[in-house]
């Protein structure tokens, strides 16, 4: 069920019918997701039957679409082999939506794909253009024979707009969400209760409504679900509202009585832990994000701690569906700056998560970090040699052991006069050059030829 958003859902689908892109930007926890795939996905599929591909970006976006439709073209329920989810990644770098999008209208089951958290794909700092090209395509290069819906938090459509003309790629497509109004938040609150025939003790609707005026949807929405659960003969009551601190004092208060019961090892490790979990193209606690980290990937110790948090729904606990790998995630991007020991945590280890970005990226691309750079990483290294991935300890060991490239030449047109010319003449040169980024053995050597 799905309340308070009525005239939006009604706009969207509009909107999503008419045209062949749409991105819904918002604050982080407006309530954009919840739009996309409880307000706009029941209505479309109420008009016929859409299959609707659904994926997150995450460490490997091309993987995750890719599996997210194969998926569609079977059942929802059909395991994707990884084998079978790469074999579709190529595909779809070479034929994109279409060949997928052909197939199922011949079904009369047309393509929607929606990419939730549309963001991850910035918040490493090198978005993959390819990939932009793909979900954001130029205006008129878009197939007319798939919808693409796509989610972003506000914040990020700065680190959009600043790509070189993708501006004319936003103008006609977005889709802005502000918060609920107080009547809308009202329905939100109380419908779903007298759904199921439980109310509220007098007057605490309206105290959360005040409580809540302005703030996160998902922050509302624990609260609510810690209320339910504190429900007395079928209402929801003040003393059970005050017992867990309220709208703004309900999640702190679960999430630091969850810490003070872990064992006195597994408190040291939390804090390593919650750092994992969030990833930030630069210093601060802006444009961070949460990411997931594999079961593999971490200690069991670390695990452990993890299960914990998602017994008190601060973590969710999955498997991937393109790698078939158990992971963990944090509920919602607003427990970020919502958890005070995360928000602190983020703040005070800016710079560090702001390398280890960049680091995970160029490890991403293959692209070996230069002479100057391998120092810097040898000291976070040395520093912090829990919290940095095997992946990128891997990469930076590479990095300092890889061979110098042979010098290569290569031809340039100079369109410069000189000093004895009126005006520019077309000049030739070979430059020889022997790695780049350019280190300080970097040099060129030109040999004119007129």
């Amino acid at each position: 069920m799905f309340f308070g958003r009525d005239a939006d859902t009604a706009a969207l689908t509009s909107r999503v019918r008419a045209q062949p892109v749409v991105v819904v930007a918002g604050p982080s926890g407006v309530g954009k997701s919840s739009l996309v795939q409880a307000g706009l996905v029941p209505a479309l599929q109420a008009e016929r039957r859409w299959s609707v591909a659904l994926a997150r970006p995450g460490g490997d976006p091309w993987l995750r679409l890719a599996a997210a439709l194969l998926r569609v073209q079977r059942s929802q329920q059909s395991e994707v082999s990884l084998g079978e989810a790469r074999r579709e990644v190529g595909r779809l770098r070479r034929e994109g939506f279409s060949p997928v999008a052909r197939f199922l209208r011949s079904q009369d089951r047309p393509l929607l794909v929606v990419v939730d958290q549309f963001e991850e794909l910035l918040a490493g700092g090198h978005p993959d253009q390819d990939l932009l090209d793909l979900l954001l395509p130029a205006p008129g290069a878009a197939d007319d024979g798939a919808r693409l819906v796509l989610t972003l938090r506000a914040d990020f459509l700065p680190a959009l707009q600043s790509i070189p003309g993708f501006h004319t790629r936003l103008n006609e497509r977005l889709y802005l969400l502000s918060p609920l109004t107080t009547e809308e938040t009202r329905l939100a609150v109380t419908r779903p209760a007298a759904a199921r025939e439980v109310s509220f003790e007098p007057g605490l609707a309206d105290q959360i409504l005040r409580d809540a005026a302005g703030g996160s949807l998902p922050l509302l929405e624990f609260t609510l679900t810690m209320l339910w659960k504190a429900q007395r003969r079928r209402m929801l009551t003040f003393a059970g509202y005050h017992a867990m601190g309220g709208v703004h004092g309900a999640l702190e208060r679960v999430a630091e009585e969850s810490a003070a019961r872990l064992a006195p090892d597994a408190a040291g490790i939390l804090d390593r832990v919650l750092l994992k979990l969030v990833r930030t193209p630069g210093p601060g606690p802006g444009l961070v994000t949460r990411q997931r980290i594999a079961q593999a990937d971490v200690p069991v110790g670390e695990w452990d701690v993890l299960q914990r948090l998602a017994d008190v729904r601060l973590v969710i606990l999955d498997t991937d569906a393109a790698e078939g790998r158990p992971y963990a995630e944090l509920a919602h991007d607003s427990l970020i700056t919502a958890w005070r020991r995360l928000r602190d945590l983020v703040t005070d280890n800016g710079e560090f998560l702001s390398w280890l970005a960049r680091a995970r990226q160029r490890a991403a691309e293959g692209d070996p970090l230069p002479e100057a750079r391998i120092s810097e990483a040898r000291r976070w290294l040395a520093a912090r040699p829990h919290d940095i991935p095997e992946k990128v300890s891997s990469f930076i060991d590479s990095s300092e052991l890889r061979p110098r490239p042979e010098c290569a030449s290569y031809e340039t047109l100079s369109l410069v006069p000189t000093r004895h010319e009126s005006r520019p003449v077309r000049r030739h040169a070979t430059l020889r050059r022997c790695a780049w980024p350019p280190t300080r053995n970097w040099r060129c050597a030109p040999r004119a030829r007129q």
